[in-house]
């Protein structure tokens, strides 16, 4: 009972703030509403222009001229550009030259990996991960299923023959309705991670006024001390936590921004997003003990996150090391989680983004835990 007075006194205290929540709710509300208009042209998809493809084939047999007659087809001469290299130096050489291009290799001995189950097969290079690339796996992926079908057959006695031909590829139309994020869908998300990041300055002023008189005068009291500093915590990721619900839901309603049909998982992501700058903002006030310095560090801290992780302007950044960085970024760990789960569904990539963020909270606690020491409550 002392820890849930704690936690309503803090929140009556924090929602009185009118400042405050002008600053965490009004202000993001204006921005969604001022980069989603003034951007939407920026979002709207335009022309991503055609994958430059080379091949080199080594292995001639009916499979491999079935391969070559399907990679030229007058089927995907629109979306693909085709250029066959002697070797395999060569189309190693050309993709270095072109960061559209994929270059796709067999060697003598594909048709038979492929026979045998193992992996080396056909061999695709690329040197940047961009969506011509991704179009040129998807192809050399349709083209592998069908052999692998056709494999398949020819264990239990079928036909060992690759058929192509016009039923190889088909044309239909692909509704993407809400399946590429609006400006306005874009700025909803990264905006209310930004203002969930500023939590973080909850999480500092917690901790901080447990050592101010108010603070003092309850330590005084038979409260035990892991009391307190829950009841102070706990108030403070219940506050961040409720204003980005209601952030997420004037975008949601309002603007009509797009936060997908797994509303569950979304409320998730943002508790876990409140929990974790909360304790950033925790672990902060234990290193740095001046309060002015600990805020001004984690405004800063905000701000460089927002920007690296594309809060402000999409980043198209497909570097590998870029990408591996944004997996340690708090804002792109959410963003990641996000975005993941109103279009892409990669569960996978969902997980290990929620799993991060409550690694980070733990490694927070631990680094309070362990500073704090140094400096009990009395």
């Amino acid at each position: 009972m002392k820890i849930l007075y704690i936690i309503l006194y803090n929140l009556r205290r924090n929602f009185r703030d009118k400042k405050v929540l002008a600053n965490m709710l009004l202000l993001p509300v204006v921005v969604i509403l001022i980069l989603g208009t003034a951007l939407k042209s920026q979002y709207t998809p335009g022309d991503i222009g055609k994958a430059k493809v080379y091949y080199c084939i080594e292995d001639r047999n009916e499979m491999t001229r079935s391969f070559e007659k399907y990679i030229t087809s007058d089927e995907l001469k629109d979306i693909v550009e085709v250029k066959k290299v002697k070797s395999k130096k060569e189309g190693l050489e050309s993709i270095k030259a072109n960061e559209r291009g994929s270059f796709i290799y067999m060697d003598k001995d594909s048709t038979e990996n492929i026979r045998n189950g193992k992996k080396i097969g056909i061999s695709l290079y690329n040197q940047r991960n961009n969506i011509q690339t991704e179009i040129t796996k998807n192809l050399l992926n349709g083209f592998v299923n069908g052999a692998n079908a056709v494999y398949a057959s020819y264990t239990i006695g079928g036909n060992d023959k690759y058929a192509e031909g016009n039923n190889s590829i088909i044309d239909s139309s692909i509704d993407i309705s809400g399946k590429i994020p609006k400006a306005i869908d874009y700025y909803a998300v990264t905006m209310l991670v930004m203002t969930l990041m500023y939590g973080s300055l909850y999480g500092k002023y917690a901790i901080s006024e447990i050592y101010k008189e108010q603070g003092i005068r309850v330590t005084n009291t038979p409260t035990r001390k892991i009391e307190i500093l829950i009841g102070y915590i706990s108030a403070s990721v219940l506050t961040v936590f409720f204003e980005g619900l209601i952030l997420m839901l004037i975008a949601k309603y309002a603007f009509k921004a797009n936060y997908g049909s797994n509303m569950g998982l979304i409320v998730f992501i943002i508790f876990s997003m409140s929990v974790l700058s909360n304790f950033i903002g925790m672990a902060m006030a234990t290193l740095v003990r001046k309060d002015d310095k600990a805020a001004g560090i984690l405004n800063i801290l905000v701000v460089v996150f927002t920007f690296v992780s594309g809060g402000y302007s999409k980043n198209a950044n497909n570097n590998e090391t870029y990408n591996k960085i944004m997996h340690f970024i708090p804002n792109g760990m959410a963003h990641n989680a996000m975005f993941n789960s109103i279009y892409g569904s990669n569960t996978e990539l969902i997980n290990s983004s929620i799993l991060a963020m409550w690694i980070g909270i733990v490694l927070c606690l631990i680094i309070s835990v362990v500073v704090e020491r140094r400096r009990p409550l009395q």
